[in-house]
């Protein structure tokens, strides 16, 4: 503790694993851009990419919950927000909002491998056979026009994930945007940072396990993809650290009495991740790269390197972000006279161990 603060703030209750909940949201609202790019609005080059978007969509769809799940003291309980929904609360709309994006998710997914299930339940015999009988949900009509049909209900069903994609990551930032007590949260940006945030690192994702991916099963880089995704990663980047920016400009501007507190914070108790890792490792740095790839021409290989770098560098800068805003709005104390101090720990239901657990499940699934 630095200063005065009160004493219900000298324990950092909002930790790591609150950390993962926004971040994990992002990596769903910008994987599942990529996939709206081909479906809705058509972009041929993104095809080869839609199938595995959607599928990466879905694994960290899934984990979503766990992090706000094992935070909680009574988990069993979070059944009540669907159960009995309070209107005036943001953190209620959670509870509707992601199983909406889940039925949507998977809904798509049956659509896109339906003709792959068919297939499947042709050339296995036995329990596989049956198994993917109950998956074809007794559709195993190979009718081309059912799947003419088929793709205008994926196009219909991402016009609608759309939105729904964009309130799932929007919403977090919502909630600490509307935290008035805390002048590092309380902006009307905060939504609109989560929301880019959440593309460019989504993308960037995606262009990684899309690379790693060829690699591992030998399969030739689709150099046309992977450039259309550099240039919606180096669009959202750009528009993502130029709010980041506003927002520190909109504060400094208007100099409220808690500004020099909030620089204390910015400078001297969170100055590597925000200022290192967010702004110029995870935003400057790969803007830079990205930028000059696509205005001079570079061997695919080359663009390839470049972009597996930024892409790393970009996960590194939002994780950090979202560690700023979690974290650093903790420190500084409602008085506005004091800092806490946080030092995660190592084991137990919320620490470091979980944390890297839960981050892995995702990339297994």
């Amino acid at each position: 503790m630095v200063n005065f603060i009160y004493p219900n703030e000298a324990e950092i209750l909002w930790s790591i694993l609150i950390i993962l909940y926004p971040f994990f949201s992002g990596l769903v609202a910008g994987s599942y851009i990529v996939s709206v790019l081909y479906y809705v609005f058509n972009i041929q080059q993104l095809k080869s990419i839609s199938k595995f978007s959607l599928l990466t969509v879905l694994s960290f769809l899934i984990i979503l919950p766990i992090p706000v799940a094992l935070h909680l003291g009574q988990p069993l309980r979070g059944i009540e927000i669907l159960t009995t929904p309070q209107s005036g609360s943001a953190m209620s709309g959670f509870g509707i909002i992601y199983i909406t994006f889940l039925i949507i998710m998977i809904s798509q997914l049956w659509f896109e491998f339906r003709k792959d299930i068919i297939s499947y339940a042709e050339s296995n015999k036995g329990l596989k056979k049956l198994f993917y009988n109950i998956l074809s949900l007794g559709s195993l009509d190979k009718n081309e026009q059912d799947f003419t049909t088929d793709k205008k209900i994926m196009k219909t069903l991402s016009a609608i994930g759309i939105p729904v994609s964009i309130i799932l990551t929007g919403y977090v930032g919502f909630l600490f945007g509307g935290i008035k007590a805390s002048p590092w949260w309380a902006t009307p940006l905060m939504p609109v940072i989560f929301i880019m945030s959440g593309f460019v690192s989504g993308t960037s994702l995606l262009f990684l396990l899309f690379v790693i991916s060829n690699k591992i099963r030998h399969r030739q880089q689709d150099h046309a993809a992977n450039h259309i995704l550099l240039k919606w990663i180096f669009g959202f980047l750009f528009v993502d650290v130029s709010f980041e920016l506003l927002e520190l400009i909109y504060m400094r501007y208007e100099s409220m009495d808690s500004w020099p507190y909030v620089l204390i914070l910015l400078t001297e108790k969170i100055p590597i991740p925000y200022f290192g890792l967010q702004l110029i490792a995870g935003g400057i740095i790969p803007l830079t790269l990205i930028g000059l790839l696509l205005l001079f021409k570079a061997k695919s290989n080359i663009k390839i390197n470049i972009g597996t770098l930024s892409s790393i560098l970009i996960l590194i800068g939002v994780f950090a972000m979202r560690y700023s805003v979690v974290i650093g709005g903790q420190l500084l104390s409602k008085s506005n006279r004091g800092f806490a101090e946080y030092h995660p720990e190592l084991w137990g239901r919320e620490g470091l161990l979980i944390a890297v657990v839960i981050m892995i499940i995702p990339y297994i699934i």
